[in-house]
């Protein structure tokens, strides 16, 4: 619990670079805003798969196996 309170502080100028790299003390998540892009992504996206019954049959006749 201690280390939410003595929090690492930097001293940096605007614009300078920094010798380390520097991470946020706590990560927040906009569930609704994620979830909105999320959504838009899944939309923007062509289906990837699509079933088609001639290639089907074509790999069924291919890989059967005959005993």
């Amino acid at each position: 619990m201690y280390s939410n309170v003595n929090q690492e502080t930097y001293e940096y100028q605007l614009y300078s670079l920094a010798e380390e790299d520097v991470f946020a003390p706590k990560t927040i998540i906009d569930q609704v805003k994620t979830d909105e892009k999320r959504e838009e992504a899944a939309e923007s996206v062509a289906p990837v798969y699509t079933y088609n019954e001639e290639t089907k049959r074509k790999s069924h006749k291919l890989y059967s196996i005959r005993v």
